[in-house]
């Protein structure tokens, strides 16, 4: 128990030591550049009380040291101040997109699952030459960076389907399959390959030589295999699905974290980045956390030996 309780709080330390890097470098970055944040926001023809009151506001007219400070101290309360340019709360805006992100990721990963299972249990009770076929289809798709296939399927079913932009189900639906095209490829393969290690196992002969039918052999004896080797990989693809959802969002102009993250730092909104590095870095984190210390260890134990415990 002693040794649990201290993984527990070197995890945590080391979140928080992640999140105050994080949180340093937008700082930092941000207090270099040449830019007036400010006299951009306001424009070029604003007077120079009213910069003068914003930057006072905004504490811009105060040493950086002490601006560090405060930032650090406000970000702990998850107060990043108000949006320099819509003058909005930085918090509330990034938590609004970073909704939107998280559901089209989440509905993609979902739909990934799916049809990688889908594909695999085929290719199980199928021909051979169907998953050789399979397997090196998705191989070389995998071999094309996932932000790139995103773009090009999203490409592809912005041609034929129309804009991303009006929000309906059709464009959800497009978003995310565009998303979920390298995903399902790369757990497809996965499962492919630990299923063909699986087949000569001893619980998989043992189902066939109960009877059963190849479908019942995948589902009973190598979907666990199958579903215990994804979670090993799922932190990963979870956050390759989320980073590409956002690049996908700043490409096709759709709202999201992604879209807003790009703005801001055109813009610079040093508000807005640095509520959006704290959701996404802690995001990852719990990606992480979710799927490599909570799931796996479950999972690994019910499906132990292939069979559910």
């Amino acid at each position: 128990m002693n040794f649990q309780r201290y993984l527990g709080f070197r995890s945590i330390a080391t979140a928080a030591t992640v999140v105050l890097v994080a949180l340093t470098i937008v700082f930092l970055v941000f207090s270099v550049l040449p830019s007036d944040p400010v006299r951009n926001a306001l424009g070029v023809n604003a007077s120079v009380q009213a910069i003068t009151e914003l930057r006072h506001e905004l504490g811009y007219d105060r040493p950086m040291i002490a601006r560090y400070l405060d930032y650090l101290s406000r970000a702990v309360r998850l107060d990043f101040g108000k949006s320099i340019n819509s003058r909005q709360d930085a918090a509330s805006l990034v938590a609004n997109s970073f909704f939107v992100t998280a559901r089209n990721a989440a509905f993609a990963l979902a739909a990934s699952i799916l049809a990688s299972l889908l594909l695999t249990g085929v290719a199980q009770i199928g021909r051979s030459t169907f998953e050789t076929l399979l397997l090196v289809g998705t191989r070389v798709l995998t071999s094309i960076p996932s932000l790139l296939l995103a773009i090009i399927v999203g490409l592809g079913i912005y041609i034929s389907a129309g804009s991303f932009v009006d929000g309906g189900t059709s464009a959800v639906a497009g978003i995310i399959t565009a998303l979920a095209i390298y995903p399902t490829c790369s757990l497809t393969e996965i499962g492919l390959v630990e299923s063909k290690r699986a087949r000569a196992a001893p619980f998989v002969v043992a189902a066939r030589a109960m009877g059963l039918g190849e479908l019942m052999v995948f589902w009973r004896a190598l979907r666990p295999v199958i579903l215990t080797s994804w979670m090993g990989h799922f932190s990963n693809i979870a956050a390759t699905i989320f980073v590409s959802s956002a690049v996908f969002e700043v490409v096709f102009s759709l709202p999201g974290i992604g879209s807003l993250l790009a703005r801001a730092v055109v813009n610079n909104d040093l508000p807005v980045v640095q509520a959006a590095a704290v959701v996404l870095v802690v995001s990852f984190l719990a990606m992480d956390a979710l799927f490599e210390r909570l799931l796996l260890p479950r999972v690994a134990a019910h499906f132990k030996d292939g069979t559910a415990a």
